[in-house]
């Protein structure tokens, strides 16, 4: 009785503390109700930028209604300025598909494919671009280098953190882990991005391959191996804590991206576009104790550039 209602109070005083240091206060507040009590928000939305976003059970909607945060806005003009008409891009680990809807609205001939693992953010995903009204192909798959494979994945609020489950991520058997209880945990399917962009039967080149799996990346890239030979820039994020949850590296990232010919860059703070801006090579994989995000490029069409 005594610790239900300490942890109560705890949530409660926590709630008021990010309240009042909030900078908008009532979108904060708005923004834990629908979080909490989604049902009563099922059909309100809000508006950003060029598009709309459902409110919904979501950090990342949460965040993006209830703060102006810049970094958002960074991600989305810097993949803008990767793409133009007609390019394809590939969304994987779309969560609830802002980037998408917002390159699509900015850009309508543009052709995007999301990719989505978890099936709860998958339906926000969905009904987002329902509510754009746009034309973007959607997979609810986690993708790594193996087909029809069933997977353990997080299901928590923290919609930017969920990622594919290992077991030492349940064990508790090393530290600084994102540790996932089973109770929070749901099986999905396991496609590889070759298998889902050959189904497609695009025969052309795919311009820009985003990809954000909280720690996966490499595996994704794994199972990409045929059509990388054909993706001219992928921007990918990549972190020690997140990577060391599936006993990888950097290093390895690079050295599997250099037999495909790419070399990978850091994004400058002052990018402006990808022929005037001066990118800097990655020349050595030190540790990286915060989340850092790259773009690797095929030289093969070194001259697109």
């Amino acid at each position: 009785m005594y610790k239900k209602f300490f942890m109560f109070f705890k949530r409660i005083m926590s709630l008021l503390s990010n309240l009042i240091e909030s900078p908008r206060p009532l979108h904060f507040f708005i923004s834990r109700l629908f979080v909490n009590y989604p049902f009563f928000f099922k059909f309100f939305y809000f508006k950003r930028k060029n598009y709309k976003l459902r409110m919904s059970p979501s950090s990342i909607a949460a965040t993006m209604y209830s703060i102006n945060d810049s970094r958002f806005d960074f991600e989305e003009n810097f993949l803008k300025s990767l793409v133009k008409s007609n390019d394809y891009f590939v969304d994987v680990g779309s969560n609830i598909g802002h980037l998408s809807i917002y390159l699509k609205k900015s850009i309508p001939e543009l052709n995007c494919i999301s990719i989505e693992a978890n099936p709860n953010t998958f339906e926000i995903l969905n009904n987002n671009i329902k509510l754009n009204n746009l034309n973007i192909k959607v997979f609810n798959y986690a993708i790594g280098e193996r087909d029809d494979l069933k997977i353990k994945f997080q299901n928590s609020y923290s919609d930017d953190c969920n990622s594919v489950i290992v077991d030492k991520m349940e064990n508790n058997i090393q530290d600084n882990l994102y540790i996932v209880k089973n109770e929070n945990s749901i099986l999905v399917e396991m496609k590889k991005l070759d298998t889902i962009i050959n189904n497609l039967h695009i025969n052309r080149n795919i311009r820009l391959l985003k990809i954000d799996t909280e720690g996966y990346e490499f595996f994704v890239l794994k199972g990409a191996k045929n059509i990388l030979n054909k993706t001219e820039i992928i921007y990918f994020e990549y972190w020690d804590k997140l990577a060391n949850k599936y006993d990888y590296s950097l290093n390895d990232i690079e050295k599997f991206l250099k037999k495909k010919n790419f070399d990978i860059f850091f994004i400058p703070k002052n990018f402006k576009n990808i022929k005037s801006s001066k990118l800097e090579r990655l020349t050595n994989t030190k540790n990286f104790k915060l989340n850092q995000n790259f773009l690797a490029i095929n030289m093969n069409f070194r001259n697109l550039f």
